[in-house]
């Protein structure tokens, strides 16, 4: 029984860590052992539960009084498997939380660089469509004459990314 207790303990003093390592560096490594946790922590609360249940039967039963035993022991061995069926119970609610607050992390991570991907595509696209049009070479576009056509188009694109990254900015993208 304190075998049960010590192996509670210590996982509790895990999940304790793995709530900081959250935060700090979220692997697939660190998710895989929560689930084996809220795995494990399930078994041990349907055999916690099964447990607590026939020594409560046992304990009530008018029958079971003629037998010789050690009411008192008995009525021990029933709470310790209640506190630890409760204690399971706790264990596993936090342990669904940690896996929700893993996932609430990834998925703003992913957001963040989601939108840094997006900035970049939004600015660098219609510099993709100038240097398209430019690079199709035709004889009659009037700019290609001017001595200045080239850095006009230069400006013109660097404009475009400056224009983009203030936009960015005040819209707080980044």
């Amino acid at each position: 029984m304190t075998d049960y207790l010590a192996v509670m303990l210590a996982l509790e003093e895990r999940l304790n860590d793995i709530e900081e390592e959250i935060f700090d560096a979220s692997t697939d490594d660190l998710l895989a052992e929560l689930m084996a946790y809220s795995s494990k922590l399930q078994k041990a609360k349907r055999s916690f539960s099964y447990h607590e249940e026939l020594l409560q039967k046992l304990l009530g039963n008018d029958r079971a009084k003629h037998i010789e035993f050690d009411y008192q022991q008995l009525s021990y061995l029933y709470n310790q498997f209640e506190r630890l069926s409760s204690r399971a119970s706790l264990y596993q609610g936090l342990v669904s939380s940690l896996i929700n607050g893993f996932i609430s992390v990834s998925a703003h991570k992913t957001n963040r660089v989601m939108m840094t991907l997006t900035l970049v595509t939004a600015i660098f696209l219609p510099l993709t469509v100038i240097a398209g049009i430019y690079g199709m070479n035709f004889d009659n576009m009037p700019e290609l004459k001017w001595s200045y056509g080239y850095f006009a188009v230069l400006l013109l694109m660097a404009l475009i990314v400056i224009l983009g990254l203030w936009w960015a900015k005040i819209k707080r993208w980044f």
